[in-house]
């Protein structure tokens, strides 16, 4: 597993480096470098920390016990479930507010935005529901 992790990293940066280096010399739009960018250097960090989490080991307790702790897994299950349910708000309400401004594509698409976030949150239930 961790050196599944470090070569998912690698491929990960070899990506990045690509994109840039490729978006960079063939004259690409800016999209493309700062794509290859980001990536390149977002594996490095994750190098970098999973260098330190292996070779410090109270940080790796820390870090354990950071994220396996049964605590911060409801918090972070109840954040998401917030998260869901105010973007369907948020959604629902752009839906009305872009109709009564006459922008109906725009209505439109928040519509059908809620109607995914809706059918993605009712599939997800029915899994579960078998698994657990």
């Amino acid at each position: 597993m961790k050196n599944r992790r470090t070569l998912g990293y690698v491929i990960e940066f070899c990506v990045g480096a690509a994109l840039f280096l490729t978006g960079w010399l063939a004259e690409l739009d800016s999209y493309w470098c700062g794509l290859g960018a980001a990536l390149a250097v977002m594996a490095v960090i994750r190098l970098a920390m999973l260098l330190f989490y292996r070779k410090n080991e109270t940080y790796a307790q820390k870090v354990d016990v950071r994220y396996g702790d049964e605590r911060n897994r409801f918090l972070a299950e109840k954040a998401r479930s917030w998260t869901m349910y105010i973007s369907i708000l948020a959604a629902a309400c752009g839906t009305v507010v872009f109709r009564a401004l006459g922008q109906d594509a725009y209505s439109t698409a928040c519509g059908l935005l809620v109607a995914a976030m809706v059918a993605i949150y009712w599939i997800s239930y029915l899994i579960l529901r078998r698994k657990y």
